[in-house]
């Protein structure tokens, strides 16, 4: 089967010759070919038809492109056609049979070429697939006309960046294309058979709508222009995201803000990332950056080899500061701090967009306080101006297993500082072509002396010099697209004898020379194009508070851009602070920069409502809260902001900013609303409606039947079912997020909480966006019993088991926002992780401040530090026998922190005994692990990861994880009384299956509470949730790549 094979494999595609039935088979791949085979009532002057043909999902549309009689043929798929299986393979293989059909009613004699970047749709062409479905129905079809096909055609794979059809498909040639839905008014026509003319009469069976030809695009070339330059939203302002703004060109994509859940809202929005080129930070505040270093890794992995980073000072600082968890060899990352700067400044530029940036800073003495109510939960956020955190000179200590340098680099100033950032950094993203390569050694003329000899910069513990710039910057950026050239005129052209072949160099700009009746002249492009349109721009403004608005430019300083370059504004997003919109200076400064036909995009916490960002999770978790209500909690939503009328007394065309927002650049327009197919943005708040009115979301007999019969088990067990009571009772769990490695529409990354009344509560690792996912389990209400913030605050201990990402990139978000709340908690937040982790804390602090060196703030206990054994043989660190007061705080009469078998040297799991009687083990990621066993003899819970499922063993232990079999295996050998499985891989699309003597076993999911009397209940809910997953779960949360 050729699905998904990777494109060094060569392919094997089959040429056929129609008229003697004749199969011959020629070889052709990434670099094919170039002869073509000759049929024997072929003559050798027969000219060859080149053609090319794709597909794409997001706009249902199937192109061929025949380049040599420059026509290009657009077929639209119904909507139903994604039903009964079919597939983007589908969509590619019926581009085959459809450019079959153009031939064959053209009456097509002769050798065609077909080009294509689909392997499988090659293979279905060659009669390779032999599989049953839609897909060997075509390759069937294909197989039972090829001897009555008068033509011969050879079918060859091209990459997607030169396949003339790629725009086609995508919706990209014709601008305006969608205008007005075009689809939707053309004259009935459609496909009778997939052999019939254009003209054939309707036929319902058909998988086309409709179709549109226009004959004769290009008059001197096949050059695809990019019209395709939009700006859309990735992701709003809600309590888990911060907006994201994507320019999306079709071979390039920019991001502007990378804040936390940024990579996961790719993924439910189905944008791609693969072709991304630029990030661009407002702020260098978690914020606006929490999700950069996920995102750096997913697109090294998604094959970027290259991306630029610009943003505030502190930036090369911020990446320096992940060089334990944030590194490939086969990308590069080039960084540009923005320093403070007079008027706009140019700051990048491509083929396709220039940025322009100024720089603002809060003018502490013309702020306006914001009074802000203290209340006694802490559910309150500081509103403030940014003021440097108290500095922090330790450097964490030292672990004599890391790389230390030959000079002490934390001590490190001003030039010599910036070089060894930037040193790290280059280490971290090399960008070389092969990781055989022999590791980067520091350039000993470009780096500080005394440390040329470093094997490795990125694996220094040593402390990153302490960052002293600028830490209240916030940059705003105006982007232009590219200039549209003139319309070519044939016509014109044709006057004055230019021959077709010389008329792409026109318009490409370049003169050329003709000769007629004798007399050669020298045409230049002015004389056969159009005038070219002015570029459109938008602004991008991050506004945190009022104290910022003194530092906005004086609007002429936008004037030298407009007389170098003519532009339109066409939009402006406002990132602005509480308070900012409404104030008359502000309004005021946008009143005088933008046009009256501007369109304002907003995202304020004055007017944004919390709405739901992760439709597939939202729904999913309402539906298992059918099942069992106070197990299984819906995340929560305010949808109750209705602000764009009082916008529209602040602006002109205002909108409230909302992920799937498209506005078109050229010409510029209003936003609209577009979605790929699957995403509905309103799902949840339809389906929370439905919920609330008592009606099931259940979709098929066989869940509501399954639903029905877990809670009749449940019933008719409870009269029977009894629990002595036992210390731990009252100990709740709660899995804000159960997956591994990277969040999927389903699963955020791992994180855990513990709360224990009347003591505080402690977290297990905290992946990217362990705040958002609090929020949303919690609410944020500040009038309830019980919300983030109480629960933040009531926090005690945050656990980290290692220094990979998943694990601990939620981290700084967490300590900020607890920093931030009014009042402050009452007891101090103990860290406990290792020296990695430490550095990655201890640095950021330098940006922005987290609560080091604060009363009742963070402290820090480093694992490595505490070397001295325990009683048992376990080599086990008692951290206790230094910080009495973590088990004072969280009555526990021990904490160890124990060894485990993962592919990092320190990677701990962590075994807390309380003094009423009860106890936990927690695994991080580890394979089987005897040390654990010791250390948790007799646990009454057990919190182990299980990554892997039984057959992947191998697998798992290349990777240094358990399969779910071997976490129950050590739940039996250490005589663990409840188990609780997480860290689920996020290829799963189905349950796992559960096969132990543990009737207390339990399978994690988001927002899930359980507590120890309630773990039985599962075992009856299995059949249900297996239902439920069969019908909503797919295995293709990757990141679309296109």
């Amino acid at each position: 089967m050729l699905y998904g094979l990777s494109r060094r494999i060569t392919l094997k595609i089959a040429e056929y010759s129609s008229i003697r039935g004749q199969k011959v088979i020629t070889t052709t791949g990434p670099n094919p070919t170039s002869h073509y085979h000759k049929s024997p009532m072929t003559e050798m002057d027969t000219p060859i038809i080149r053609c090319w043909v794709d597909a794409a999902t997001s706009t249902r549309i199937v192109a061929i492109v025949l380049e040599d009689e420059r026509e290009y043929y657009i077929f639209r798929i119904k909507p139903e056609w994604e039903s009964n299986g079919r597939d983007i393979n589908w969509m590619e293989a019926i581009a085959f049979e459809l450019l079959v059909s153009v031939l064959l009613a053209r009456q097509y004699t002769g050798r065609v070429l077909v080009n294509s970047d689909s392997t499988a749709a090659l293979a279905i062409f060659s009669g390779s697939v032999s599989r049953p479905g839609h897909l060997k129905e075509i390759g069937d079809r294909l197989k039972s006309q090829r001897f009555n096909w008068p033509f011969t055609v050879r079918a060859q794979w091209v990459s997607g960046k030169v396949n003339l059809a790629h725009p086609f498909s995508k919706g990209k040639v014709v601008q305006g294309l969608f205008e007005n839905n075009i689809f939707n008014h053309l004259p009935g026509q459609r496909f009778k058979n997939l052999t019939a003319w254009w003209s054939a009469s309707n036929s319902p069976g058909s998988p086309f709508s409709c179709f549109i030809k226009l004959p004769s695009l290009f008059d001197s070339t096949l050059e695809i222009p990019d019209l395709f330059n939009i700006h859309s939203v990735v992701s709003a302002l809600t309590s888990d995201t911060e907006p994201c703004i994507s320019v999306h060109f079709d071979t390039a994509h920019y991001l502007f803000n990378c804040g936390e859940g940024t990579t996961r809202s790719f993924i439910q929005q189905k944008y791609g990332i693969k072709k991304s080129k630029a990030i661009f930070l407002t702020q260098m505040k978690v914020s606006r950056l929490g999700g950069l270093t996920g995102m750096l890794m997913s697109l090294a992995d998604a094959g970027v080899t290259g991306i630029d980073v610009l943003g505030p000072p502190g930036l090369n600082h911020f990446l320096a500061s992940a060089r334990s968890y944030v590194f490939r060899d086969w990308m590069s990352a080039n960084t540009t701090e923005i320093t403070q700067a007079q008027g706009l400044e140019k700051i990048y530029e491509d083929t396709f967009i220039r940025v322009y940036a100024f720089s603002m800073s809060p003018q502490i003495s013309e702020a306006i306080s914001i009074p802000v109510k203290r209340k006694a939960s802490g559910g309150s956020l500081r509103s403030s101006s940014p003021k440097r955190p108290v500095r922090d000179n330790s450097d964490g200590g030292s672990e004599r297993s890391g790389t230390q340098h030959s000079r002490n680099t934390s001590i490190l100033k001003g030039v010599e500082a910036d070089e060894w950032r930037a040193t790290i950094i280059r280490d971290m993203f090399p960008g070389r072509s092969s990781q055989n390569q022999a590791p980067a050694t520091v350039n000993k003329e470009n780096s500080p002396p005394g440390i040329s000899r470093a094997p490795r910069p990125r694996r220094s513990l040593n402390r990153l010099p302490v960052f002293e710039g600028s830490i209240s910057t916030s940059v705003a950026y105006l982007i232009l697209g590219p200039e549209i050239r003139g319309k070519f005129d044939p016509k014109a052209a044709d006057a004055l004898g230019v021959p077709k072949r010389e008329r792409g160099k026109l318009t490409k700009g370049e003169s050329v020379t003709v000769t007629v009746n004798g007399v050669q002249n020298i045409i230049t492009p002015d004389m056969c194009m159009g005038e070219s349109e002015a570029p459109t721009g938008f602004l991008i403004i991050d506004c945190p508070t009022k104290d910022y608005i003194p530092s906005l430019p004086d609007p002429q300083t936008f004037h030298p851009i407009r007389s170098e370059t003519p532009f339109v504004l066409g939009s402006i997003y406002h990132r602005a602070g509480p308070g900012v919109l409404r104030d008359p200076r502000y309004r005021s400064w946008v009143a005088t920069v933008a046009p009256p036909e501007c369109n304002h995009l907003v995202a304020s916490e004055d007017f944004s409502p919390n709405s739901i960002s992760f439709q597939s999770s939202a729904h999913l978790s309402l539906i298992l809260s059918e099942l069992d209500k106070d197990m299984f909690f819906a995340p929560r939503e305010n949808d109750s902001k209705d602000e764009i009328a009082k916008l529209n007394n602040v602006f002109q065309n205002p909108y409230i900013l909302c992920p799937g927002f498209v506005t078109e650049m050229t010409p510029p327009k209003p936003p609209v609303l577009k979605l790929f197919p699957g995403v509905k943005n309103n799902l949840y708040k339809e389906h929370t409606a439905t919920h609330a009115r008592g009606e099931s979301l259940l979709s098929t007999d066989d869940e509501r039947d399954s639903f029905n019969k877990a809670r009749q088990q449940i019933s008719d067990l409870m009269s029977s079912h009894t629990h002595d009571p036992a210390p731990g009772d009252d100990f709740r769990v709660t899995t804000l997020g159960t997956g591994s490695a990277l969040p999927s529409k389903y699963r955020n990354v791992i994180s855990t909480v513990i709360q224990m009344p009347n003591y505080g509560s402690i977290i297990l690792d905290c992946g990217e966006n362990t705040w958002g996912q609090m929020c949303r389990r919690f609410g944020i209400d500040e009038t309830a019993p019980e919300n983030a913030y109480s629960v933040l605050a009531d926090v005690k201990c945050i656990f980290v088991s290692h220094i990979h990402g998943d694990h601990h990139m939620g981290l700084l978000k967490l300590l900020t926002t607890r920093r931030a709340l009014t009042p402050a908690p009452k007891d101090p937040l103990y860290l406990i992780l290792n020296r990695a982790s430490e550095l990655c804390v201890r640095e950021y602090h330098d940006l922005e401040d987290i609560g080091l060196g604060v009363e009742n703030g963070v402290r820090i206990v480093q694992i490595e530090k505490h070397k001295s054994r325990c009683s048992r043989e376990s080599n086990s660190r008692p951290i206790s026998t230094k910080l009495e007061e973590i088990t004072g705080l969280l009555g526990f009469d021990s904490i160890e922190a124990v060894p485990v078998r993962h592919r990092t040297n320190s990677c701990f799991g962590i075994v807390a005994r309380h003094n009423n009687g009860w106890s936990f083990a927690y695994s991080g990621d580890t394979m089987p692990c005897d040390t654990l066993t010791e250390a948790g003899k007799n646990v009454t819970l057990l919190i182990h990861e299980a990554s892997m499922a039984d057959e992947e063993w191998e697998k798992a232990a290349e990777k240094g994880h358990s399969t779910i079999g071997q976490a129950m295996e050590m739940g039996t050998r250490m005589n663990a009384k409840y188990l609780l499985l997480t860290h689920f891989s996020q290829r799963y699309p189905k349950i796992p299956v559960i096969k132990s003597r543990f009737t207390a076993t339990a399978l994690a999911f988001d927002y899930m509470t359980i507590s120890t009397p309630h773990f039985w209940k599962v075992g009856s809910y299995m059949g249900a949730l297996e239902k439920v997953f069969e019908s909503e779960l797919t295995a293709d949360d990757d990141i679309a790549m296109d």
